[in-house]
This record gives C-alpha cells, structure tokens and sequence, in this order.
C-alpha cells in the first residue's frame, strides 16, 4: 500500500482509539473473550495484514453477537439492536474496509 508514514499513524491510531473503548465498555465473561484479542495490522498495513485483521475482527463481532444472544427467547425477540461494543467494532471495520478500498484505488493507477 502506499501509505505515508502519518497515514499509517492516523490508521493505527484510529483502531486503537476504538480498541480502547471496547476495552472500557466490556464486563464479565466479554471482557475475558475479547483478552488479547483486540489486535491492529501490521505496522506497514500490507493488503494482507489488513484482510487478515478484519477476518479477525469479523469473527469477534460474530462471537460478541452469540454471546449475547445467548439465553435470549427467538420469540420475543423483536430486533438486535446493536450496543457500543458492536459499534466500536464496526467502526474498525469500516476503517480497515477504507484501507482496502484506497489499495485497490492504488493498484488500479500504477
């Protein structure tokens, strides 16, 4: 990818901003789940490193909806209503989805 330097900075400072209120906001058995997981790419944000974070963190908001989910009755479910943590952990992908986007951008005027 042909990031800056401060580009990248800004990035990765993005992510832990989020990571830091996912952090504040999780309890209990979440905040044991989500331990060491919380992670950001690689410093040079390669279009691997990137798509391999946000596979993780695909796979975190799938766990963290499960979890949850669970012990809650499917019939009086009216709708998921996402919390703060879902939010934060969206806004990291919507951040590493923009880093992709501007590779393939990149990759399509060299």
């Amino acid at each position: 990818m042909n990031l800056t330097a401060s580009e990248r900075c800004e990035i990765i400072l993005k992510i832990n901003v989020e990571i830091e209120q996912i952090s504040k906001l999780a309890n209990g058995y979440l905040r044991t789940y989500l331990k060491d997981k919380l992670i950001t790419p690689s410093w040079c944000l390669s279009l691997d490193s990137v798509m391999a974070t946000t596979k993780h963190y695909e796979s975190i908001m799938n766990q963290v909806i499960n979890i949850q989910m669970q012990d809650v009755d499917p019939k009086s479910l009216t709708a998921l209503v996402p919390d703060s943590i879902m939010n934060h952990i969206a806004n990291i992908l919507i951040i590493l989805s923009f880093v992709v986007e501007f590779s393939e951008e990149d990759k399509e005027y060299n």
